[in-house]
């Protein structure tokens, strides 16, 4: 399975920050990329914060397929998928999600109960990331997260405020400069 049809860099999306584009040209139909997953309990995912701030799980149900009422997380593990963002602009979005025709999905897993899939000790469903229409080299890959995702973010964008004055995100720090740390 091909894991080096994008790459991690700069979005084009205003304060997403991290994207993922294209490291030769795709073909509509062609996968871009394999999403092994990992299947786990939502009340059960371990949180290392203060019970008031967000921490850890909140990463992991964003970077999670679910939905919202659902005890199921399905959190892929594959390389570089987790920087696809979504794009309001539906007309950018180039890919899509499908369950995985490998021979590494457990197909007669997609039927389980919630239950029945947590009781399996390990992993067995595969999704796949599909180019919509061509994409070319360098291009960045947007999935359609959906309306209320649209929302929401536009919400967060407009009731953003920096954290302190003269504060840059890292992102634009690092093509200025090299930081370095301990």
């Amino acid at each position: 399975i091909c894991l080096d049809n994008i790459r991690a860099g700069q979005s084009n999306v205003r304060q997403a920050g991290r994207g993922a584009s294209a490291t030769r040209d795709l073909q509509r139909g062609e996968i871009i990329a394999p999403l092994p997953l990992i299947h786990m309990d939502r009340e059960k995912v371990r949180t290392f914060g203060d019970d008031d701030i967000e921490g850890p799980e909140q990463l992991i149900v964003n970077y999670s397929y679910s939905h919202k009422e659902s005890s199921l997380i399905l959190f892929p593990y594959s390389p570089v998928v987790n920087f696809v963002n979504n794009n309001a602009d539906k007309s950018k979005v180039n890919a899509r999600i499908r369950w995985s025709t490998s021979k590494y999905h457990t197909k007669e897993w997609e039927n389980l109960t919630v239950k029945e899939l947590l009781g399996n000790k390990r992993a067995g469903l595969m999704l796949e990331m599909v180019a919509t229409k061509d994409i070319e080299f360098g291009e960045e890959i947007f999935l359609d997260y959906g309306s209320e995702w649209d929302s929401a973010w536009e919400d967060y964008v407009e009731k953003w405020e920096s954290p302190k004055p003269g504060y840059r995100p890292i992102h634009t720090l690092n093509v200025i400069e090299v930081l370095k740390t301990e």
